[in-house]
């Protein structure tokens, strides 16, 4: 598969330059040639990083939310007794 036949399938879904299934080698050769310098394949690394990054929050999403908000109370209990310990 070539990248522009990648790009093309990835604009065909209506969604832009999308694709969730990609030879391992043309990811081999996007991240050698953005190791190079290319400024394109760069940005195109960055991209799919990126992308990468937003499915997975998507798709954890509430068990993210459940950890923060767990980890917020117990840090603001924490604060409280320590705040308490030192008014005694």
């Amino acid at each position: 598969m070539s990248l522009k036949k990648a790009y093309a399938e990835g604009n065909a879904l209506g969604k832009g330059p999308l694709v969730f299934h990609m030879p391992q080698s043309m990811i081999n050769t996007i991240r050698a040639r953005a190791a190079l310098g290319e400024p394109a394949f760069a940005a195109l690394e960055l991209a799919m990083f990126r992308t990468a990054a937003l499915f997975v929050m998507d798709r954890q999403r509430a068990q993210i939310i459940t950890h923060v908000v767990k980890v917020s109370s117990m840090h603001a209990c924490m604060h409280a007794c320590v705040w308490l310990c030192t008014w005694m």
